[in-house]
């Protein structure tokens, strides 16, 4: 490979890649296992840029996980080996520039297909059919919003977790269900600020829901209110009982 070859695969980087695990472990037969690990992290970095490594060696080092004299022995070894090829733009590797051009091979057949696809539809569905370039516009715009769509699973909602302010009073209907649910007036009320209270000072006193917060905040309270004999559910004198109010 010409040193002065400078790859350029940008615009057909995929997430995956297609990989041959009998071809890839009979090439690093022999080798050891730092250097298997310094190997593959270049190999990846190779897949999702499209292009050479041009970082320093320390920068690779760090992104390989390996201390930079490390890295340099093992690369001093992957170069003559020909599994890491040196060029004057960085390191590259023969396998990425062969999965690459079958990438782009393959991206551009799929390109020719569209356009002759499109001008058979045009030709049958007559001239006001939008441009080809509309088409796939509008297709690029409809994958977008697709990914914004899988951003946000259904059902997920999209409000942030927020405190709950200093100057917050729980809302008479939220007092009332309280009540309803069996928990004195006066304790719905202190409750209340107890929560208030711990939205503030706690480290996980951020909630999306705080109605549903506030459900479940006095439900709690209702399960270890006194029975008949002063215990809770736990089996446990409560507070309550032993200090009076409920």
């Amino acid at each position: 490979m010409n040193p002065d070859y400078v790859p350029d695969f940008t615009h057909c980087v995929l997430p995956y890649v297609q990989w041959y695990q009998d071809d890839f472990v009979g090439g690093v037969r022999g080798m050891k296992a730092h250097e298997i690990g310094i190997y593959t992290m270049l190999l990846m970095e190779m897949y999702m840029r499209g292009r050479a490594l041009d970082q320093s060696h320390d920068r690779l080092s760090r992104m390989c996980g390996a201390d930079l004299r490390t890295f340099e022995k093992v690369l001093s070894q992957l170069i003559p080996d020909g599994k890491i090829v040196k060029l004057n733009c960085g390191y590259w590797n023969e396998r990425c520039e062969n999965a690459f051009r079958s990438r782009a091979k393959m991206q551009e057949q799929l390109s020719i297909a569209s356009r002759q696809s499109w001008q058979k539809r045009r030709k049958n569905n007559g001239p006001d059919m939008p441009l080809h370039s509309d088409c796939i516009a509008d297709a690029k715009r409809n994958s977008e919003a697709q990914n914004i769509i899988k951003e946000t699973p259904k059902g997920v909602s999209k409000k942030r977790a927020s405190r709950l302010s200093p100057d917050w009073q729980c809302p008479d209907d939220w007092i009332d269900e309280a009540v309803k649910a069996g928990l004195k007036r006066d304790k719905a009320v202190s409750e209340s600020v107890r929560m208030r209270d711990w939205s503030l000072s706690s480290t996980n006193g951020k909630k999306i829901d705080w109605r549903a917060a506030w459900r479940n905040w006095y439900k709690d309270k209702l399960e270890k209110l006194p029975t008949g004999n002063g215990r809770g559910a736990d089996g446990h004198l409560t507070n309550d009982f032993l200090f009076g109010g409920r």
